[in-house]
């Protein structure tokens, strides 16, 4: 049978000219930025520390900044916990949400091991975290964070090799080993905590979605030590709306009393309606157990459902007031490490350019190590949707007119200028000539014929790349895209035809069609872009062909009559022409004058084949899916071998 900022004061020349270099040789920036942030880590009031001691922190600066349509998210987890032999620790790592001080919910209060979940001899501590970013999103920016104390605890001993806190291993998603990181950064606060950061962008566009290791962070054991490590990832995802997306990193040791300000600027928010923000944190040492802890944004204090106002960094890793889950191990109370992502809508005000992010003690000790900032810019929103229809009716087969349907509607704040539609024509099918209808200047659901040719009008079918491209918006013109207007819309069309250019497609292919529109921001010159997607399911024949011979068996110098019957078990009938084919072997000769035939079936033959051909379809259903049987009469030679091997195809 063939049957994928500016800071808020100037720094010193010195650390002006460290900025640079670190710009220089590790900040991303994507090619839609339109700005450039940059930041400065302001600290005021400090009663506890020495200058000396200052030194060793490192004020906050920008790791990564772009405008895109997206959003960032923060997943880790500990590396150290409590020994569950001891008293109170389950009930620590297990603890709910408090709001007055504990000494048993701390790492203070135990004498700290490492956790090691990969059942890797050559490790000696490891954890698990789950990345689940949203179906379709693209990874702009990933770094990985580890951070840990090396001075041993009370009880406990000091780091294995402290002298190695620049190197960790990773492993992603699918990965058979560990990949060893070298940091690019590498961080010793005051308060005898340090971080490291490897950027492994790169990586995690790999890997993608799934559970991410992390191992052998050098960390000390005892009482008040803590080891984790944290993963940082923006990432642009067209159905969410433009975002300034940002993530700073640094470390600062903030002592009870202490206070310190993060400044950003060089967005602008909404003219109107309330803003919607993100922060996000990354915070080391935050107990639990101990309150008097607070963040704010222009002075509004934060909190949520996991971070109190009045303990917000309490070792609990949550997004949007919900913990975190999935990772390896599990605990609500991570006894010193957190990864916090939380709404900070309203507070901003409207064309806002700048904000600042408060940080304050008045019990704990904590030292952050990231911030993020995500907040939405005044800009388009263009909310894009895409259907198929099978012109032909029924389910989709070979041969069918398949109509693809784009529409849109600007949602957001601001017009969208240079508005141009492109849709690739999806494998296993053919664009039909003179198709593409596109709406007029004014917008609107309302579409009108545009030639396939470049250069004429506002449409054209593009051959050498496959694709349509349609030019759209107020203004457009056969070279430029147009204005979409705040709450204008429109719409394309096109049709394809099942089965080409390679013509074969199997049962249950699925036909994927991707419309990208690109466009950017009347007011900010933002470039943004909008897709969506639409799947039909090609249904297909499948047949299969059995040959069985006469019983008795084959005798040599006798007659010998064969029986072909052809099958369709496929999801779709038959199209065109089906051809069975058969060539005789030595030892056997057709007998007869019409030695093939069979209703329906027009069959001749040319030597030692015979050829059957007929054109009706053939459907799917059962006990009527086989075509009438043909009948092949032949005679075995006297000097026939002793095994006779005769094949048909379909």
């Amino acid at each position: 049978m063939t049957s994928s900022f500016a800071a808020g004061a100037a720094p010193s020349p010195g650390a002006a000219a460290d900025a640079a270099a670190l710009r220089g040789t590790a900040l991303r920036r994507s090619p839609l930025a339109w700005l450039v942030l940059l930041a400065a880590l302001l600290v005021a009031g400090l009663a506890v520390a020495a200058p000396a001691a200052d030194a060793a922190d490192r004020n906050f600066a920008p790791r990564f900044t772009t405008n895109d349509t997206g959003d960032i998210d923060i997943f880790g987890n500990t590396l150290m916990t409590c020994p569950t032999s001891a008293s109170g620790c389950t009930a620590a790592q297990n603890s709910g949400v408090t709001t007055t001080s504990d000494s048993t919910n701390q790492n203070n209060a135990y004498n700290m091991q490492y956790v090691d979940v990969d059942g890797d001899a050559s490790t000696f501590n490891s954890s698990r975290s789950t990345v689940s970013l949203p179906a379709g999103s693209q990874v702009l920016f990933a770094g990985l964070y580890w951070g840990a104390r090396t001075a041993a605890g009370s009880g406990g001993a000091a780091a294995r090799n402290a002298a190695a806190r620049n190197l960790v291993k990773f492993k992603a998603p699918g990965a058979a080993s560990y990949t060893q990181l070298t940091a690019d950064q590498l961080d010793d606060g005051s308060g005898g905590i340090y971080q490291g950061f490897a950027d492994v962008t790169d990586e995690v566009k790999a890997g993608g979605n799934g559970q991410y290791t992390v191992a052998d962070v050098q960390a000390s054991t005892g009482a008040d030590t803590l080891a984790g490590w944290s993963l940082v990832i923006a990432y642009r995802d067209t159905s969410q709306p433009a975002r300034n997306l940002s993530v700073f990193d640094g470390i600062k040791s903030i002592s009870s009393g202490a206070s310190g300000t993060i400044s950003v600027s060089g967005f602008t928010t909404p003219p109107a309606g309330a803003v919607r923000t993100r922060l996000g944190f990354v915070t080391y040492e935050g107990d639990a157990g101990i309150v008097g802890d607070s963040a704010s944004l222009n002075g509004t204090t934060l909190s949520d459902a996991q971070h109190p106002a009045t303990n917000f960094f309490n070792s609990r890793s949550s997004r949007d007031g919900a913990l975190r889950t999935g990772g390896t191990p599990s605990y609500p109370n991570n006894l010193g490490v957190e990864q916090s992502i939380l709404l900070a809508n309203g507070i901003l005000g409207n064309n806002a350019t700048s904000a600042t992010i408060g940080l304050t003690s008045s019990g704990d000790v904590y030292a952050p190590g990231v911030v993020t900032f995500a907040t939405e810019l005044y800009a388009p929103k263009v909310d894009q949707t895409k259907t198929v229809t099978d012109v032909n009716g029924g389910q989709v087969e070979q041969g069918d007119t398949l109509r693809y349907t784009i529409s849109g509607t600007n949602s957001g704040q601001d017009g969208a200028t240079n508005f141009v539609l492109r849709d690739p024509i999806p494998t296993n099918t053919t664009y039909v000539p003179g198709t593409l209808k596109i709406s007029p200047t004014t917008g609107g659901t309302t579409t009108a014929a545009a030639t396939d040719a470049a250069g004429d009008d506002r449409g054209e079918y593009d051959a050498a790349n496959r694709r349509v491209i349609a030019r759209l918006g107020s203004g457009s013109t056969a070279t430029a895209g147009g204005t979409l207007a705040v709450g204008a819309s429109y719409t394309a069309t096109f049709d394809v035809v099942v089965g080409g250019p390679s013509p074969a497609v199997a049962s249950n292919t699925d036909i994927v069609n991707t419309a990208t529109a690109t466009f950017a921001s009347q007011s900010l010159g933002t470039p943004l872009t909008a897709t969506s997607s639409a799947t039909a399911t090609v249904k297909s024949p499948d047949l299969t062909i059995t040959k069985t011979g006469a019983t008795p068996g084959p005798v040599k110098g006798q007659p010998y009559d064969y029986s072909i019957v052809v099958r369709n078990t496929g999801d779709a009938k038959t199209q065109g022409t089906v051809t069975v084919t058969d060539t005789l072997p030595n030892g056997l000769s057709f007998r007869g004058t019409t030695p093939v035939s069979g209703t329906g079936w027009t069959c001749t033959t040319s030597g030692q084949t015979f050829t059957c051909t007929r054109s009706d379809a053939l459907g799917t259903t059962s006990g009527a899916n086989a075509y009438p049987t043909i009948t092949l009469n032949t005679t075995v030679a006297s000097g026939a071998p002793d095994t006779i091997a005769n094949t048909a195809s379909v």
